[in-house]
């Protein structure tokens, strides 16, 4: 499953424990018998990752990690 860092549960996505099989099964029927709920869902994980991990986010994101790796100076 997806890191809770990354999805908010009920909001753009659903956090299921990897055995939880009736609770990942009652994610999957929420979302089925609510088109609207569907939609909402949908649409806020991506709008989540178009901010959060465009590519430009996590190649600046990616440059300021190796900027703090590297010895000063460099």
């Amino acid at each position: 499953g997806w890191a809770p860092e990354i999805v908010t549960h009920g909001k753009d996505g659903f956090l299921v424990a990897p055995t939880a099989h009736q609770d990942y099964a009652a994610c999957v029927l929420e979302i089925l018998e609510n088109p609207k709920l569907a939609a909402s869902i949908a649409q806020a994980a991506r709008l989540k990752i178009e901010s959060q991990f465009s590519i430009e986010k996590v190649a600046q994101q990616l440059v300021e990690t190796y900027q703090k790796l590297l010895p000063k100076g460099n």
